[in-house]
């Protein structure tokens, strides 16, 4: 039905936030490899770190690969879940794209990734081990 980005953190260990309103039935898929700063769309990988939802049938938020996909998480009812590190999929031949999708029912989901892998690096910090300390 809907899907908005809340916001998108640039490079690694960053965090994406999505609201997501779904139809009965209905799917979205978030692209990992479009995110802010991603080096290549096969290879970016997140971690779902919270997650927030309110369904009245349940919701299945699963990892997309090029077979079935990877269930990370079955939802029902409403709540939240926090500070949580859900590693991103491996199963098949994942894409690191998540699908979020609902049962007979509406559905509003807020995800917050964080980027993991297949980003650029910040490069206003130094490196842990490379300061010199007197």
């Amino acid at each position: 039905m809907a899907q908005k980005t809340l916001f998108d953190q640039t490079y690694a260990r960053g965090k994406a936030s999505f609201l997501i309103n779904l139809a009965s039935s209905g799917s979205e898929t978030i692209d990992v490899g479009i995110l802010a700063n991603a080096t290549s769309g096969t290879v970016a990988r997140v971690n779902i770190i919270d997650v927030e939802w309110s369904s009245a049938a349940g919701v299945t938020i699963s990892w997309e690969t090029g077979e079935t996909d990877e269930v990370a998480l079955q939802l029902s009812g409403n709540g939240a879940w926090k500070e949580i590190v859900i590693p991103y999929g491996t199963t098949g031949t994942p894409t690191g794209d998540i699908n979020v999708t609902a049962n007979a029912g509406v559905a509003t989901v807020i995800l917050t990734v964080r980027k993991v892998a297949g980003f650029d690096a910040r490069t206003d910090y130094t490196s842990v081990g490379s300061a010199n300390y007197s």
